[in-house]
């Protein structure tokens, strides 16, 4: 006899749930206890369910599964047409994630009951199973419009058994999951590559570009250069975090549905796929592309900025040796300008001393003139010089007094004493000479 039986896959919308499930209560549809998905536990629960009409619910997460049966005596079109008629009246799609239709029947002409369905949908089958006397073949792919058909060929009378009431439902759901994990970051990988792209271009252009200015500008420049690609690089890391996470997420989900089929589910994959994640096996394989080339993209800024640091550092080399070529030549200047100053000042004190020689001595010969002439010349000439070069030195001594040097009055005083003592001694000596 023929029946269909659907799955509807609902996500975060118990209200859309509840309000179909209601609906079909209120059309005679038997409600029968809630599964939750684990197969080897659903066996006795299938036993005795041959009503026409029943609904109940999965609960395999992230998706509540509503699952109708539908049958009547009549043939599939007018019973896929009853269950539209019943969807219009009481299902609000919007709460809806996807769909699956299952045309079964208990027949066992395969052949002839696969043609009479595909020839209904206007399909052919992309995937055909055997698992526990059911066969099965999916009559379309890649969720159209977020719906799928099957014919399955369910022998025994009783068309909701654990395969076509438990088993298939959960493994369309792990496969939904995997669809949508695919087209999600389908476009993540899209942007990412994009986004990538662009900061290549970055990278080359901060690399090719020219220093137009000197000096500080142009360090503050190349500085400004290392920040962008230290940037561009940490944003790389979160694109390849992101890759990365995208192939770890593929390949668990892959690895689920393929666990359904081969271990939990002993399932035979007769034709015309061998697996059914061996489609997403070109997925895969541009998801580790990108990863390889982020990763490449990684160490290319690694190494640029490295470059620029260099650069920076050649450039303030090249400023340390102008700089030090210019402190040279001020040193020399200034060496210049010591030497010239060391000319002056000897030439000023030399002057300096021949001028006070020459005035103490008048001014020795006019005041005290009876001293003067009882001392011997040569003597004059002695003290003249010690006066004179006192005087000297005491005035340099006044002067780096006055300026800075403060710890000069020990010395100060000790010249003024001795300029005083020649004074004084060539008063008493004149006098000496001149009572005897």
């Amino acid at each position: 006899m023929p029946g269909v039986i659907k799955y509807y896959y609902f996500t975060d919308n118990p209200l859309e749930q509840i309000s179909w499930m209601n609906g079909l209560e209120k059309d005679g549809f038997i409600l029968l206890p809630a599964r939750d998905g684990e197969e080897n536990k659903r066996e006795n629960l299938f036993k005795g369910e041959d009503q026409a009409k029943v609904i109940y619910t999965i609960q395999k997460d992230p998706f509540d599964i509503v699952v109708v049966k539908l049958e009547n005596g009549n043939g599939w079109e007018k019973l896929t047409q009853e269950i539209f008629s019943l969807e219009r009246e009481h299902l609000n799609r919007e709460g809806i994630l996807a769909e699956i239709l299952v045309l079964a029947t208990s027949e066992p002409r395969w052949e002839e009951s696969l043609m009479e369905a595909q020839r209904l949908v206007n399909g052919k089958v992309h995937l055909e199973m055997k698992k526990n006397q059911v066969r099965l073949a999916r009559l379309n792919w890649l969720w159209p419009d977020k719906k799928a058909i099957y014919f399955a060929n369910i022998p025994g009378g009783d068309l909701l058994n654990p395969v076509s009431g438990n088993w298939l439902p959960v493994l369309e759901a792990k496969f939904l999951q995997l669809q949508l994990q695919a087209e999600f970051y389908r476009d993540r990988r899209n942007s990412c590559n994009l986004e990538k792209e662009e900061l290549d271009r970055s990278l080359s252009d901060v690399l090719h570009s020219r220093l137009v200015r000197s000096g500080q500008e142009a360090v503050d420049d190349l500085s400004e250069q290392v920040h962008l690609i230290s940037t561009n690089f940490a944003i790389l890391a979160g694109l390849n975090i992101i890759i990365r996470e995208a192939l770890q997420k593929m390949y668990h989900l892959a690895g689920a549905v393929d666990n359904q089929l081969e271990e939990e589910g002993g399932c035979e994959v007769v034709s015309p796929l061998k697996s059914i994640t061996s489609l997403y096996e070109g997925f895969y394989g541009s998801l580790e592309k990108l990863e390889q080339e982020i990763v490449l993209s990684m160490q290319n800024h690694k190494a640029a900025i490295e470059v620029v640091r260099s650069r920076i550092e050649i450039f303030l080399s090249r400023e340390n040796i102008k700089l030090q070529a210019q402190i040279k030549d001020m040193m020399d200047v200034n060496n210049a300008l010591q030497k010239q100053n060391l000319t002056f000042q000897l030439a000023a004190s030399l002057i300096a001393f021949i001028l006070v020689s020459y005035y103490s001595h008048s001014l020795w010969k006019n005041l005290v003139p009876l001293a003067y002439q009882n001392i011997h010349n040569a003597i004059q000439f002695i003290f003249v010089l010690l006066f004179s070069a006192s005087v000297i030195y005491i005035t340099h001594l006044i002067g780096e007094y006055i300026q800075v040097e403060k710890d000069q009055n020990r010395s100060l005083l000790i010249r003024g004493l001795v300029l005083v003592a020649i004074i004084i001694t060539v008063i008493i000596t004149g006098s000496i000479i001149y009572n005897v």
